[in-house]
């Protein structure tokens, strides 16, 4: 139920950006030229895209020093679950992902570049984002701690404003955000099914 309430708000956005604007090169070029004309808005989505995930991490960290200074080892067991199945999928696997796949980036497509499997270049690790990855595979463990409507529905709706981040930038498509959510959500079951007795159960 949670989980749901979590990947609402993303998905309506998606879905939104669809509906309205398109997929694809016709996404890629509306976004090109909003890019243009609000730099502002350009500048705070940016440091929406490279500050929101680091911020939640904090609460982590703050979470794990509580948890030492307490000497709660469910506490400690959770968030070292937590970050080796974020190393695991978050970032091993999306990297195999990104250079088995190599498809372009927006800004690349603009270009005229196509795909280009088992490049090593950021231009054809578009699929999948991993930032969409990362922010569902650390606002799904959180939901299962807290289990509360509106903290589940504030982190559900910070996930799309980091992935609506990617999308304004041109760093992905739509569905390298759908591919984040399926690992994203893929990591957040890990960590539930492994810490089933964690401290808020």
């Amino acid at each position: 139920m949670h989980h749901c309430i979590c990947l609402l708000p993303i998905l309506i956005m998606l879905t939104y950006v669809a509906a309205t604007h398109g997929t694809g090169k016709d996404l890629a070029e509306y976004y090109y030229t909003v890019r243009e004309m609000l730099p502002a808005t350009t500048t705070v989505l940016s440091n929406i895209s490279r500050l929101a995930i680091p911020a939640i991490y904090l609460f982590y960290l703050a979470y794990l020093l509580d948890g030492v200074a307490q000497k709660d080892k469910k506490v400690i067991r959770f968030i070292f679950v937590f970050l080796i199945i974020q190393v695991c999928i978050s970032f091993l696997l999306v990297r195999f992902f990104k250079i088995t796949v190599g498809a372009p980036r927006p800004f690349a497509m603009l270009d005229g570049l196509t795909s280009q499997p088992l490049s090593m270049k950021s231009a054809f690790h578009s699929f999948p984002s991993g930032h969409t990855t990362e922010a569902v595979a650390t606002i799904l463990p959180l939901v299962t701690l807290w289990r509360n409507f509106l903290p589940t529905l504030a982190l559900g709706c910070t996930g799309a404003l980091i992935g609506y981040s990617r999308l304004y930038l041109g760093m992905h498509h739509i569905a390298d955000l759908l591919g984040g959510i399926v690992f994203g959500s893929c990591a957040g079951f890990l960590v539930y099914h492994f810490c089933r007795q964690d401290p808020s159960q």
